[in-house]
């Protein structure tokens, strides 16, 4: 696998742990070059048998991703291969969701926007209880672009898929484990460890 800038990928007895921190940020944003570097970690890891599971994590304290840089969404309007690259993002979640091997993914603070949208590719979500996660884009006149629209569809009901887009609340992770938007709930210390094991298929 070619270097990576903003994911830093150990194993843990089979299970690889892909862990976001972008440099020079206090929060992880969800671009192109982070994109591209999630498809190559997915990727190797769909294609080495002797990895079980995948843990994707946050290595900012408090916060998994907030998800597009907001500055660069003008010159995103106005670029021509904006369409290709949503369609390779596109590709990519359906690359994760229809994956045989379980991708987990741990929140730990706010999953909002493109960073929630990365998780609901996943195979299943473990967050801590200070988690808040939601698809905020209608607040700017915009709709989830990677991907979310069909996919949240996979984990709560449609009637509440709807009122999460149309809305742009957030949920508090009480509110996302009691709609289906997480799978679990844990307290932060413990997040890592619940997320291995689930990708274990412990849990």
């Amino acid at each position: 696998m070619p270097e990576l800038t903003s994911f830093t990928v150990t194993t843990h007895d089979q299970i690889v742990l892909a862990t976001l921190d972008v440099p020079g940020r206090s929060m992880n944003v969800i671009d192109q070059a982070v994109l591209r570097e999630l498809r190559l970690v997915v990727e190797s890891f769909l294609a080495d048998d002797e990895q079980q599971g995948l843990v994707l994590a946050s290595g900012k304290s408090g916060s998994f991703g907030g998800g597009a840089d907001l500055r660069t969404l003008p010159a995103l309007a106005d670029d021509p291969g904006t369409p290709e690259f949503l369609a390779q993002t596109h590709a990519l979640m359906e690359l994760m969701a229809d994956a045989e091997k379980p991708i987990v993914v741990a929140i730990d603070g706010y999953a909002l926007g493109g960073a929630l949208e990365v998780a609901l590719g996943g195979s299943s979500i473990v967050a801590t209880d200070r988690s808040q996660l939601g698809l905020p884009e209608s607040t700017l006149g915009l709709i989830p672009g990677g991907g979310g629209t069909q996919l949240v569809l996979d984990r709560v009901p449609a009637a509440v898929a709807v009122e999460l887009m149309v809305s742009g609340r957030t949920l508090t992770a009480a509110q996302a484990l009691e709609v289906g938007l997480v799978d679990e709930i844990v307290p932060a210390e413990k997040l890592l460890d619940a997320a291995l094991e689930r990708a274990r298929g412990a849990r």
